[in-house]
């Protein structure tokens, strides 16, 4: 068994964003905003054999994966960064998450992840709370797991994943260091949100710290107990090794907002930031481009039912 840190009781209060998926509206200029949003010609992304999740098209470079010629009308372009390309681009991620927000995409899926390198969270413990009844959460299913080498024995992976993959909000808590193989604590909580859920969170995430958005996620969903004589678990004492990881943040409710407006600073800011392009499209297409752009965003006006982002 690997030693565990008990020296250290703080945490670190960052997390990270390890993937995320969004969905840009059909008629998004997709090689523009690919550009704009992470700096790389469309040219230099490789178009796959096939499509994928009912799209025509795929194109692919590094850890980028754009979907995009849907087989029906409003499924406009998806991109989806996974591992790398989350880390890449960690430090414009409020930007990105912006200004999708800003041309109107939405978010499919996110996964938030915070790392436990202090011997907080100790696997052995979670699976005595879990065996031990001490587990309150807004899920039905709770599954611990083990894997092991065929031939040798060997434990290879452990964790402990609550509610179901196919649902809206997902968690689970694995030993990250067993899974890497490297001498040093490090547990891993990761939560999988997808759809409504997945977009509020990355509203969340444009005003507070990724890490404190998890835990506040965490701390609604999730808690770990102290047995006491109470009928009710949910008034047992929560585990002190709970409190000290969740780190006295508040609790955070994932609300679909019907169609909260980007301020209209931020939309100027986006604009702005699209100068440069928007004046290469007019010296290369010609200034019919301006109309057809005025046609378009018309277009999604009429279907919002007339309400004018720019008004005061």
């Amino acid at each position: 068994m690997r030693h565990r840190s008990r020296g250290i009781t703080g945490v670190s209060t960052t997390g990270h964003i390890d993937y995320m998926s969004f969905t840009l509206p059909d008629d998004a200029y997709l090689e523009c905003e690919v550009e704009h949003l992470f700096g790389i010609p469309f040219t230099k992304f490789i178009e796959a054999s096939s499509g994928r999740s009912g799209y025509r098209k795929r194109y692919e470079y590094g850890n980028i994966d754009v979907l995009t010629d849907g087989g029906s009308s409003g499924m406009g372009h998806n991109i989806t960064l996974k591992g790398a390309a989350c880390h890449r681009y960690q430090r414009c991620l409020r930007d990105i998450v912006e200004h999708v927000f800003a041309i109107d995409g939405h978010f499919t899926r996110c996964d938030l992840a915070i790392d436990d390198f202090h011997g907080l969270l100790d696997m052995e413990v979670i699976g005595e709370a879990i065996t031990g009844g001490l587990v309150t959460a807004n899920f039905k299913k709770v599954r611990e797991y083990n894997e092991r080498e065929r031939t040798t024995g060997m434990l290879t992976g452990r964790g402990a994943y609550f509610g179901s993959r196919k649902s809206e909000v997902f968690i689970r808590i694995y030993d990250k260091a067993l899974e890497q193989r490297v001498d040093q604590h490090w547990v891993r909580v990761e939560l999988e949100l997808k759809g409504s859920r997945a977009n509020a969170a990355m509203k969340l995430v444009l005003t507070k710290e990724i890490g404190t958005v998890a835990r506040g996620i965490l701390n609604s969903r999730l808690s770990f107990r102290e047995k006491s004589k109470d009928g009710n678990r949910s008034r047992w004492p929560v585990s002190g090794w709970w409190k000290s990881f969740i780190a006295s943040v508040e609790k955070l409710q994932l609300v679909a907002d019907s169609r909260e407006g980007v301020s209209q600073e931020s939309r100027l800011v986006s604009f702005f930031q699209n100068a440069a392009t928007f004046a290469e499209l007019v010296d290369n297409c010609g200034p019919w481009v301006i109309l057809l752009m005025y046609d378009n965003g018309k277009r999604k006006l009429e279907r919002r039912g007339g309400v004018n982002p720019w008004a005061a």
